[in-house]
This record gives structure tokens, sequence and C-alpha cells, in this order.
């Protein structure tokens, strides 16, 4: 559990909560994890997520409810989250094919509080629910009366632009037996996002890093690479048949969104 200014993150594997060490969290190579956030103030929260440097909430925000819990199970993409969290052995062919980046292995959870005695809504906003409401015309005037839900997952619609300039894509090394990257895992996740609003925010934020490190399971499934292949892996660059869900190389999902 990493807590910093009442925010706590923690990461699941098969609804377990990983323990940390230091800033390490330590999983096997091949696991589907979620994000687990947990606001212990009285007052909203705006989350940014990235992984691996990079955003992996569209360009939104998660906004945390006062003294309530939210999980991200995954990639979200528009309205929904479209692949799981995979986390996989980083070789030397996938530091070749997709560069190596300083972030790599890295989640860095940035928190924004609202500001105390406040009263200005900030309407772009999204609030997520994991049911068919459809909040996605609701106007600038009807949000200011709208009752914020308790919910499990929340996003904002605005976020800042970061430049790319912290990536290093130097001849790759060797990498390390623990280093590991997140990749799309299973397209099977339920987690859905609609509009919310928070007040106005703090201008300080606080952060939290994790570092992950891998351990390769007991036992590995061989799985017979094929001749004919049409699918292109974005992480290693290794073809597949087109009906391939994952790259038998490294993991990853192949299907398009």
């Amino acid at each position: 559990m990493v807590y910093k200014n009442n925010i706590v993150v923690v990461l699941k594997v098969d609804g377990k909560i990983l323990r940390e060490e230091g800033e390490f969290v330590t999983l096997p190579f091949g696991s589907e994890y979620s994000i687990l956030f947990k606001n212990l103030e009285s007052r909203r929260a705006v989350i940014d997520v990235e992984i691996d440097g990079q955003d992996v909430l569209d360009g939104s925000r998660l906004i945390l409810e006062p003294n309530s819990t939210s999980e991200l199970e995954g990639f979200k993409k528009g309205d929904k989250v479209t692949n799981k969290f995979k986390f996989i052995q980083k070789t030397k062919q996938i530091a070749g094919y997709r560069g190596d980046k300083i972030d790599d292995g890295f989640i860095r959870v940035l928190a924004t509080f609202e500001v105390e005695n406040e009263w200005i809504y900030n309407c772009n906003y999204y609030v997520g629910y994991a049911d068919d409401t459809n909040y996605n015309n609701i106007t600038f005037d009807s949000c200011l009366e709208e009752e914020t839900k308790t919910s499990g997952g929340v996003l904002c619609g605005t976020r800042r632009i970061q430049a790319d300039s912290c990536f290093m894509n130097s001849a790759p090394t060797n990498p390390k037996q623990d280093e590991g990257i997140t990749v799309k895992g299973n397209d099977d996740s339920k987690q859905t996002f609609k509009l919310g609003h928070t007040k106005t925010l703090e201008t300080n934020s606080h952060t939290i890093i994790l570092r992950l490190r891998g351990i390769k399971k007991a036992s590995k499934l061989h799985v017979p690479e094929f001749v004919i292949s049409k699918r292109t892996c974005e992480t290693c660059g290794k073809n597949s048949r087109s009906y391939a869900k994952f790259c038998s190389n490294c993991g990853t999902y192949l299907l398009k969104d």
C-alpha cells in the first residue's frame, strides 16, 4: 500500500492486493492487474494515471469521490475500458522493436484535490458507472443540478499534455530479467465511464510512483510459432495469424479495437 497526502494506491492481481517493497511491486510476468485508489479526504480528488510514460485514460482524468475507493481495470478508450493491463517481460527483441523508454515499468499517479470551501463547479468531467445510464447529453446547466453518484470509476475530460522528451530510444541493451512493460490484455472488462463534475481544483498536486518488476511463473505454456502470419505485434514486432488474439511471443493483445 502506497500512501501519500490521504491518497492510497495499490495493485491487484486475481482480486488480491499486492504488497510493496519500498517503491517496488513484484508480480508474475503475464499477469493482468488493476489499480485500486482510495481517497481518505472529505473532498474529491482528480487523478492522472500514466504507465510506462503513457497516459492510459485516453486524455481524461479519474475523479475519486470523498472517502471512497475506485478501481481502474485497464486502458480506457472513449467511454469504456477496452483492454485490461497486462505485465510482460521486456526482452531485447521488444526493446529493439519499440525502443527503450526511461519510464518503462513505472506507474505514475498524480492526485489533485478540490479547493476547500469553493462552490464553483467545473462540468468538463466524467463519472464512471457500470450500467447503461446515458449521461452523454447532459448540458453544463443541467450538470450543475445533477447530483454526482458514488461509483467505481470516474473520469475528467481535460488533462495536461506532456512532451516525449523523457523517452530514450537509444540502441537497445539487454534488459534485466525482472524488467517489464504493461501491454494490452484481455478485452472482457465491463467498466464504463459517464459524465460528472468537481469543484475548482487546487493548483498543487501530489505524485505517487509504483515501480513494477516481474518474476517468471513456475510453468510456461509452449505456444507453437506459425509460418503464415498476418498480424504484427505492436510491442515486439512478431507476426501472428489473423485469428490470433494474443502475440505468441510476448502475449500482447492483437485484435483491433
